[in-house]
């Protein structure tokens, strides 16, 4: 079965595709576009597009329920679930990131879901990769380390080269998928979502 897994963004997302528990790619989707500010509805509906669309080699608007290569169609999409920790004066950050990343994991799920009939998962960061803290600058990705000791040569080199200081997305979303395919960063159980 394939497994689409997302790490969730307003101007990038990661996406990693498995099938029948091993990686077949993974790469950085940028929608391009301006980079200052919030993005607007028609930029995160575009990102949607884009990371659905490479996920599954067919465009968005294709019917996949007659799909006669049924095996291209995802069985399961594997999402970050954004978490929002503290009182609103703890935070940083603006909120509306937290929305908008939310916008993005929905309008990707309805695409996956609703056209290709995928079953949806989310975790939370702390289920996938349990306590890891973020890297000081200049310090290695702990995520990616783990993540990489995990793959063999074939899946390694299924990972799209990206500038080092966004492959931190690439890794989150390889990270998700090898937990929900079961070769988990950490000993927790997947908990599927009602659609």
């Amino acid at each position: 079965m394939r497994v689409v897994a997302v790490d969730p963004g307003t101007r990038q997302c990661g996406v990693a595709v498995f099938d029948s528990g091993r990686l077949l790619r993974a790469a950085l989707i940028r929608a391009g576009g301006r980079h200052e500010g919030d993005a607007t509805a028609d930029e995160l509906v575009h990102l949607a597009r884009l990371v659905a669309t490479w996920a599954v080699e067919r465009d968005p608007d294709y019917d996949w329920r007659t799909d006669r290569e049924r095996d291209l169609v995802p069985g399961e999409l594997v999402v970050e679930q954004m978490v929002s920790r503290g009182s609103a004066a703890q935070r940083k950050g603006d909120q509306n990131d937290l929305i908008q990343l939310t916008l993005v994991s929905g309008l990707i799920a309805g695409i996956l879901v609703q056209r290709a009939g995928a079953r949806l998962y989310r975790y939370k960061p702390e289920q996938w990769k349990g306590t890891i803290p973020k890297p000081k600058r200049g310090e290695e990705y702990i995520v990616k380390k783990r993540v990489t000791s995990r793959l063999d040569a074939a899946e390694l080199a299924a990972i799209v080269p990206c500038p080092a200081s966004l492959e931190h997305n690439v890794f989150d979303a390889v990270g998700i998928g090898l937990h929900h395919t079961g070769r988990s960063l950490v000993d927790d159980r997947r908990i599927a979502i009602a659609r």
